[in-house]
This record gives structure tokens, C-alpha cells and sequence, in this order.
């Protein structure tokens, strides 16, 4: 593939949604954190410029970027060539093919992953292909013992983590020995997610992500949850949290059926902050995993709950999940919690709101939108002027009046700090609302009766407010 036949807008939008303003684009930069869309793409110039953290270029300066140089140019890096060596290994042994397929990882999907298998003479081959020991040993995989060189990997299943195209890391696990999962040494496996590459455009394209704990579990639900990743561990990392806010508006938790996968979920809340995607909970049966759920042929069996339903079912407090709810950023997702949250506990939504604030910086704090009638009310029953559709016989009037004598005072605590020109544009709405009432058939006599209820209350707002 040559630089000149790609599309810069083709390949951008695989890493970030682009959002089309005019005749450019604009996305949250794919590489640094933000919360602001400050990255830029010019379709016509085929250029890139991110004002956040000053990266720019063409096409061929995004794919190095990204690690995908190697698409356009010969080059490969030694990640690269050992991944294909063990692929090549597992591949062509028939034995462990035969033992991935019942544990439901097919042939295609051994390809697509790239997962490999070690033999222990890894060292030996990349001599051969040039490597020098300190590049063989930068893998991490290696350690001297009693004057050897020992292959940690050796007769282990391998699972090449990649991003952007280019493999980071690796994930080695025993079928019967211990550990049964190894990483190479220092290696930062709480920043990735395995299959996000893999998964990225089936999770775009259901704007949903489903997250389990280990690379067993992710292949066990591909058919039944394709747009899933693995996160390594029953908890999600900042990081892990950021890039997946950045690819699905929806994050499920599939963790294991057991209390450290429930407290996972708690643990993993820590890190619901911008970028936040809205939580849902898988609930899987008691100590029971996803794969457990594949081989009893039950996925299709799994329930998803909401973040207020899962910490009510766990015996939290509302103060509790308030605390977590004021960490999210996205004003969607405060909303729909706050409205769930509300209707869980049993509780105005005012009440949640109230509860989240206290957790909030005063400058974010959730803005309460409060209706006319509200406001209205409020204000009558704090200065004690009576408004009642009891007051009235006409229907039309006592319908309109209806919203406003329904609040009681414990629902309007919260309206302390409503000023006299809310009070007045309130009013107003409630006159032009009258009005309107004439047009969907209330008598003429009504309407008057209406306006003139009304115009009483704006004048006693006035007379106290003067």
C-alpha cells in the first residue's frame, strides 16, 4: 500500500470519531488525553495539526505515528518478526490446534490475532535473523540462569496485545502450569486492551463495549459479544477506562460472577471520569465466569443492569453511588444516571442531583432545570399565597393549576435559590400557556378566569418584591 492511495480521513477515523465542520474535520486527539476536540483534519490539504499537543503531518506521518509504517514502508520491528514466528509455530501443530478449538478458538481466529505458540528456541532463531542479544533481550522475555539464557514463554500459548496495528507487549498463559498468565518484564499491560484493534469497528459500529477478564473469557463470547476486549485483571485502569470512553458511549462489565469481579466493578469506577462512557453490569450466576456461561451454552442467558440497579442490588447507600455518578463528565451520562438513579431509590430526581453535587467542584456542579409551575409553586408556598386548583370549578383551570399544587414543600427544599426574575419569566410562561389553552378548547369564560388567577399571582409577586 502506498502513502499517496490512502485517505488521511480513512485511517484518522479508525482511531477517533471525526465530527465534520465545514469543509474540515475536528476529533478528540487520538494521542494525548482531552476532554475538547482540538485536533484538526483538513480533507483537501490531506494535513493534520493537533493544537493540544502540537503533532501534525500527512499520511505517512500518522501511520508512523500509529505504528503503521510498515504498511508503506519495508520495515518491521522485532515484535513484529517474533510474533509471526510463533504464529507460524502454533499454526503448524496440530495438537495444540485441536486443544484451542475446544475451548472454542477456531483456526480464524488463531490468524487474525496472531496468536502464537513457543517452543523455547526463540533466542536461537532471532540470532539468526540478525538480532543482536541486547534487542533479543529488550523483549523481556529472557533471563540468565547458571550461565543459560531461559525463555520465560517456552511451551506457552502467546497472545500479541497490539495498537494502532503495531504489537506493544504479550500475554503468555499455561494451560496446566504456573502462573497461568506471564507478561514480559516491565510491561505496561494496564495501558491495553486486548482486541480493541481487532474489535474497534464492531464496537463503533454498535457505539457499545463489553469487558471481561481474561483472554479465555474474550474468545469463549466473540460470537455472542464481538465488540468486547479484555482488560487482564477484574479492574480497569485509567487509561484502559479513557480509551474505551473514546470508541463506545456504552461500557458493560462481564466480570466473573464471584466478589472480586463485583468488587472489580467498584474499583474500576475510580476511573469514570472524562471520557466516560455510560455503565451497565452483566450479571453473570454466582462464581461462574464467561467461559463457564460458553460451555453451558447460556450467553445468550446473560441479564445487563444499570449502574444504580447493581450498586442497590449490592446494598449501597444512595451517598455511595452519588459519590460515583460526580465522577463522570459527560452531561448525557450525569443525566441518565441521575434519572435511574432517581427511580431505583425511590427518591426525587432533585433529591440525586442534590446528593451528586456535594461531590462536585462548585464550578461543575449539576445545573437543576426546574419548570414553571415549579418555580411558581416555590414561590407561592414560601411567601404563603394561596394557589390551589381546589380554588377553581372549571376543569381547564383546575388542569393547568394541577402541576403547580401537586409539589409539596419537601420537593421544592431544593429551589432555595430561585431570584424574583425566574419568579417573573415563569409567570410569564404560565400566562402564555393559558393562552394557548384557548386554541385546544377551553371556553372563553375559562381562559379569562385563568388569566386573571394568574395576574393576581404576578401581582402579589410584585407588591412583596417592591
Amino acid at each position: 500500500m502506498k502513502a499517496l492511495d490512502i485517505r488521511l480521513e480513512d485511517i484518522v477515523q479508525e482511531y477517533t470519531k471525526l465530527f465534520k465542520v465545514g469543509n474540515s474535520f475536528f476529533a478528540l486527539c487520538p494521542f494525548h488525553y482531552e476532554t475538547k476536540p482540538s485536533f484538526h483534519l483538513d480533507p483537501t490539504k490531506q494535513l493534520y495539526y493537533c493544537h493540544g499537543c502540537h503533532r501534525g503531518g500527512n499520511v505517512k506521518t500518522f501511520l508512523r505515528e500509529v505504528g503503521r509504517l510498515d504498511e508503506i514502508e519495508e520495515t518491521e520491528s522485532i515484535q513484529a518478526v517474533v510474533t509471526k514466528y510463533w504464529n507460524w509455530l502454533l499454526m503448524n501443530s496440530e495438537t495444540i490446534m485441536k486443544k484451542l478449538s475446544k475451548i472454542g478458538i477456531t483456526e480464524r481466529e488463531v490468524k487474525s490475532y496472531r496468536i502464537g505458540y513457543s517452543i523455547g528456541k526463540t533466542y536461537n532463531y532471532l540470532i539468526k535473523q540478525g538480532y543482536s542479544q541486547n534487542e533479543i533481550e529488550s523483549l523481556g522475555i529472557f533471563k540468565h540462569q547458571n550461565g543459560e539464557i531461559i525463555e520465560t514463554f517456552s511451551q506457552r500459548l502467546i497472545f500479541p496485545i497490539t495498537e494502532f496495528g503495531k504489537v506493544k507487549t504479550f500475554v503468555s498463559r499455561s494451560s496446566n502450569g504456573t502462573p497461568k498468565y506471564l507478561y514480559p518484564k516491565e510491561a505496561p499491560i494496564k495501558e491495553f486492551l486486548y482486541g480493541l484493534d481487532n474489535n474497534k469497528s464492531r464496537i463503533q459500529r454498535k457505539n457499545k463495549v463489553y469487558v471481561v477478564e481474561g483472554v479465555k473469557d474474550f474468545f469463549a463470547i466473540q460470537e455472542n459479544f464481538p465488540n468486547s476486549v479484555c482488560c487482564f485483571g477484574c479492574n480497569l485502569s485509567f487509561t484502559q477506562m479513557v480509551k474505551l470512553g473514546r470508541v463506545a458511549d456504552t461500557l458493560v462489565f462481564m466480570f466473573d460472577g464471584d466478589e472480586a469481579g463485583k468488587a472489580g466493578v467498584i474499583t474500576s469506577l475510580n476511573s469514570w471520569t472524562s471520557y466516560s462512557p455510560r455503565i451497565r453490569v452483566s450479571i453473570l450466576p454466582k462464581d461462574k465466569d464467561p467461559f463457564d456461561l460458553y460451555r453451558l451454552e447460556l450467553l445468550d442467558k446473560i441479564e445487563e443492569i444499570s449502574l444504580p440497579q447493581f450498586y442497590f442490588s449490592l446494598g449501597y447507600s444512595l451517598s455511595d453511588l452519588a459519590k460515583t455518578i460526580a465522577k463522570a463528565s459527560r452531561q448525557s451520562v450525569l443525566e441518565e444516571e441521575i434519572e435511574e438513579a432517581s427511580e431505583v431509590y425511590k427518591v426525587s430526581k432533585e433529591a440525586v442531583i442534590e446528593e451528586v453535587n456535594r461531590f462536585r467542584p462548585k464550578e461543575k456542579r449539576v445545573i437543576v432545570s426546574y419548570s414553571p409551575e415549579q418555580i411558581v409553586a416555590s414561590y407561592c408556598i414560601k411567601n404563603d399565597i394561596p394557589i390551589s386548583e381546589d380554588l377553581f370549578q372549571d376543569q381547564a383551570i383546575r388542569q393547568a393549576i394541577k402541576g403547580v399544587d401537586l409539589i409539596t414543600r419537601a420537593q421544592l427544599a431544593c429551589l432555595k435559590e430561585i431570584g424574583a426574575k425566574d419568579v417573573e419569566r415563569a409567570l410569564d410562561n404560565l400566562l402564555a400557556k393559558a393562552m394557548v389553552s384557548w386554541g385546544i378548547g377551553a371556553s372563553e369564560k375559562a381562559v379569562r378566569e385563568l388569566l386573571i388567577a394568574f395576574s393576581l399571582i404576578k401581582e402579589w409577586f410584585f407588591t412583596l418584591n417592591n
